[in-house]
């Protein structure tokens, strides 16, 4: 004998709902043409799209990060060239350093290494050179 769904316990009841509603959501990721599937299509496509993509900004990465340090680099420079342009300023006509003195003097050492146990020599040699 047959009994009427209403006279079900409620738990059964609700067991059946639920397996209901998971069919029918089922179905309706599958069935053609439903905007569900239309846009789990257009999703796949811009993943497929993604890819190469993705693939591309990776190796740009590189670039990016070597333009930072070579910028970096340049600011350093830049400030290295504008102390130094403070300490040695240029003549603008000729193009030339200016050099105050009319004479430099240049010293060279000679170091000689001695036998063991006798002490260091060293020799100082001056001389003029005109500029």
């Amino acid at each position: 004998m047959a009994t009427a769904f209403r006279d079900w316990p409620w738990p059964i009841q609700a067991l059946f709902f639920l397996g209901l509603a998971v069919v029918l959501i089922a179905a309706g990721f599958y069935v053609p043409g439903l905007p569900v599937t239309t846009v789990r299509n257009e999703l796949e496509a811009a993943q497929q799209e993604e890819k190469p993509l993705e693939a591309d900004v990776a190796s740009l990465r590189v670039y990016k990060q070597r333009r930072a340090e070579l910028q970096s680099e340049m600011d350093a420079l830049s400030k290295q060239l504008a102390t130094l342009q403070t300490i040695v300023p240029e003549d603008k006509k000729s193009g030339r350093v200016h050099h105050h003195d009319s004479e430099r003097c240049h010293q060279l050492r000679r170091l000689h290494s001695p036998p063991q146990g006798a002490a260091h020599r060293s020799q100082t040699v001056l001389f003029r050179s005109p500029v």
